[in-house]
C-alpha cells in the first residue's frame, strides 16, 4: 500500500490537481507553522487567544484553515508567541527570476 507522499507525487502528474494542491499550499503552511510555533512554546489554543483578546474558536479556526486572517494579523499571533512573522517568496524549481 502506497505512503501519503507517494500518493500525492502521483496525484501531482495531474495538472488540475496541482494547480488546486499549489494554491493551498501557502495557506497550510501559515497554518502548519502557526500550530509549531504555539506548540513549541507550550502554549495553548486558549492562552493565545487571550493574549490576543479572542476566542480559543478562533484559533482554532485558524488551525484548522476555516478562516483566513490577515497578514498583520499573523503577525500578531507570532508576536504573541514571541516570534517575528516573515513572508518568503522563493522561485519554483527550474525557473529564472
Amino acid at each position: 500500500m502506497p505512503d501519503f507522499d507517494e500518493v500525492i507525487q502521483e496525484k501531482l502528474k495531474d495538472t488540475k490537481f496541482k494547480k488546486a494542491w499549489n494554491e493551498l499550499a501557502a495557506e497550510f503552511e501559515v497554518e502548519r507553522a502557526l500550530i509549531e510555533l504555539r506548540m513549541r512554546g507550550n502554549a495553548t489554543q486558549k492562552k493565545l487567544a487571550d493574549k490576543l483578546n479572542t476566542k480559543q474558536a478562533y484559533i482554532s479556526k485558524v488551525e484548522n484553515g476555516r478562516v483566513s486572517p490577515t497578514i498583520s494579523y499573523i503577525a500578531k499571533m507570532a508576536d504573541a508567541l514571541n516570534a517575528d512573522a516573515e513572508i518568503i517568496f522563493p522561485s519554483r524549481a527550474g525557473q529564472k527570476r
